[in-house]
């Protein structure tokens, strides 16, 4: 019986043997600022992941001794008994301080950097909102398609909001009300920009884009 209950074991002793490991190797400084939102989500989903498999594996393994100990305590025979006891000492002993130890170190590192994470966000989102709430009040430039005068709009737009610390989506979205024209399908070529521009410097080089007519807002 005790040796079913120690091969049992020992998958679970295994996987939680190798994610410690990789919870070591793992990057848990501080968030860099250049970092992505979706990135520090990412970053936040896989540390709660790794807490979980943890929990699960450490779980396990008391479940395992629980029921090991339960098993010892229904012995009668006093030498049978304490063969197992050694048994069990022998098994346990070997594992148990290191197991704790490094658990309770690797769920603190785990848990310090998801808080730093949060914070973190929580500071780039109010920076952000403050950017948004500061932006100038000026009237926006507009941009009527005529290919001369797109440096001179594209120069005004930028210093006016593509250098705020805004997302690009809403970038785009001043940018879309700043263009002047009157094609019937504006709504349409719209759509198509905005499926189309993932980033806004490059819109710098295709000037064409706009001095073709296009009307955003009818």
């Amino acid at each position: 019986m005790s040796d079913t209950i120690i091969k049992s074991a020992q998958p679970a002793k295994q996987k939680l043997e190798d994610l410690l490991d990789e919870v070591k190797a793992m990057d848990l400084t501080l968030p860099d600022q250049h970092l992505a939102v979706e990135q520090l989500e990412l970053k936040r989903r896989t540390i709660e992941e790794k807490i979980g498999r943890l929990k699960l594996y450490v779980g396990t393994l008391g479940s395992i001794n629980e029921k090991w100990s339960e098993y010892i305590q229904k012995q009668k025979n006093a030498q049978k008994r304490k063969q197992e006891e050694d048994k069990y000492a022998d098994m346990v002993d070997d594992d148990k301080d290191m197991y704790k130890d490094e658990f309770e170190v690797a769920v603190q590192r785990l848990q310090q950097s998801m808080i730093n994470n949060e914070r973190f966000q929580q500071k780039e989102l109010s920076q952000m909102s403050q950017q948004i709430v500061n932006l100038p009040q000026l009237p926006l430039p507009t941009f009527n398609g005529d290919p001369k005068s797109w440096r001179e709009f594209w120069d005004s737009f930028d210093a006016t909001v593509h250098f705020q610390k805004i997302p690009d989506i809403q970038k785009l979205n001043y940018l879309i009300s700043c263009l002047r024209g009157n094609m019937s399908q504006s709504k349409k070529h719209s759509m198509d920009l905005s499926d189309e521009i993932t980033d806004l410097t490059h819109i710098m080089n295709v000037p064409s884009k706009f001095s073709s007519g296009i009307s955003i807002i009818p």
